[in-house]
């Protein structure tokens, strides 16, 4: 039921494998024979404890591309060290850099290092394909979930190196644009975040606020407009708290103020950018019902990619995966599930 398993595994198919069981670590290795590439993401040590780390695989396809994905990748005193989301977001520096200023270091709760780290680990993969069609040649690639997301935040370093401090935190402003915050409309948590790049800007949502304090000749520049930035946010709320949303979002954008409304999850569901570009596709999944599924952003046409199957159960292809690729009979299978090498139960349940 989980929705992040849901979303990230549609389109695949699954399989179940003991790998404790010699057996099943045979099983493996046929599979891998065959494959072009394996993807890990275990903690450093779990591999090689089960005798099936990149040297043993290589046996069974000296061709192979293996991709390791340990939080803190395979060297360094940490590198045996397990992480979730948050261990990997601290350990990158990215919260020192976020949240307001007088307030600790802020994190985002999203887990944002795992698709940034997957991005760098698709880049490796496909040019270790390329090296392997044309050298015969697999390669191993380490990829270190903490490295990935540092990466996000080198400005700090840069900052600390050059300047001698860590950069200051802003919150949601930015002393290149000010003011920039995100700000009350009529209505229960309704909100839009509206930035100011110019100073023509400035003059432009000045004008249409009909505000005097606002049209004061005291903000005309960016340096006064930071100096401010409290007294403007508050003036600028108050102005906001009596506007429609949507309708205010519009009217900024239509000057060439930069402003969006501050959509909600339900909102997302139904906004008309997102069904026009049918953002959102409907897959029917046992155990989780009927559930939205985000399609890829980028397109090839005017038409977006298809889903074409939700995420599998637990096992579901094992039987079909072995027969096409290693053509096992149905009575070597049945052997398998009643040996628990695979199968659609778990050994255990968890409450």
């Amino acid at each position: 039921k989980a929705p992040n398993f849901n979303i990230m595994n549609r389109n695949k198919r699954g399989i179940t494998l003991n790998l404790v069981d010699p057996r099943g670590k045979e099983l493996l290795k046929q599979l891998v024979a065959v494959s072009d590439v394996v993807i890990q993401n275990y903690s450093a040590g779990v591999l090689p404890k089960l005798e099936l780390d990149e040297p043993v695989l290589r046996k069974a396809n000296p061709q192979l591309v293996m991709l390791s994905m340990p939080p803190f990748g395979a060297g360094g005193p940490w590198h045996f060290y397990r992480a979730y989301g948050s261990t990997v977001e601290q350990a990158s520096g990215l919260p020192h850099l976020q949240g307001r200023p007088q307030d600790p270091p802020s994190m985002t709760h999203v887990a944002f290092g795992d698709p940034v780290a997957g991005l760098h680990g698709l880049a490796g993969v496909l040019i270790a394909i390329l090296h392997a069609q044309r050298t015969g040649l697999g390669q191993h690639l380490d990829i270190s979930h903490v490295e990935a997301s540092t990466s996000l935040g080198l400005h700090g370093v840069a900052s600390q190196v050059l300047l001698g401090e860590p950069p200051a935190r802003y919150g949601s402003r930015d002393p290149q644009t000010a003011p920039r915050g995100v700000y009350p409309c009529r209505g229960n948590e309704m909100w839009i975040t509206i930035t100011i790049d110019s100073d023509d800007t400035w003059a432009r949502f000045a004008e249409l606020t009909g505000d005097r304090d606002l049209l004061n000749v005291g903000f005309a520049t960016l340096a006064a407009r930071w100096t401010e930035h409290n007294l403007i946010d508050d003036m600028i709320a108050a102005w906001t708290r009596t506007r429609d949303r949507d309708e205010l979002s519009e009217q900024l954008q239509g000057l060439g103020i930069m402003a969006a409304p501050v959509l909600n999850s339900t909102e997302l569901l139904s906004h008309p950018q997102f069904e026009k570009r049918g953002y959102w596709q409907w897959l029917e999944r046992e155990y989780a019902g009927m559930t939205p599924h985000p399609i890829t952003p980028y397109r090839t046409g005017p038409d977006p990619f298809k889903i074409d199957t939700p995420a599998p159960t637990l096992g579901e292809h094992s039987r079909e995966i072995l027969a096409g690729l290693l053509d096992m009979s149905d009575e070597q299978l049945d052997h398998l599930e009643a040996e628990r090498i695979i199968g659609e139960e778990p050994d255990r349940t968890f409450s």
